[in-house]
C-alpha cells in the first residue's frame, strides 16, 4: 500500500524520519509545505499506521508526530 501514498505524505513520512519527532508547523517550515497539506499527509498517514501522534504535556493544544515502530 506503500505505492497509494501521495507523494506529499511520503515526504513527510521522509522528513519525520530524519528528524524523529515535530509539530504540524514544524513539518510545514521544514518541508515549505502549507498547513493544509500537510494536515492531509498526516491524515492518510494515520490511517495507513505509519505515523502515530502525542500530545506535549506542557501545551495540551500542540501534537506531535513520529514514525510508528514495529515490536
Amino acid at each position: 500500500m506503500y505505492f497509494a501514498i501521495p507523494v506529499s505524505a511520503r515526504f513527510v513520512l521522509k522528513v519525520l524520519e530524519q528528524n524523529g519527532k515535530m509539530s504540524r508547523s514544524d513539518l510545514s517550515a521544514q518541508t515549505g509545505m502549507s498547513e493544509r497539506t500537510i494536515r492531509h499527509a498526516l491524515k492518510i498517514l494515520r490511517e495507513q499506521g505509519l505515523i502515530f501522534w502525542h500530545i506535549d504535556l506542557r501545551d495540551t493544544r500542540k501534537r506531535f508526530y513520529t514514525i510508528a515502530t514495529k515490536i
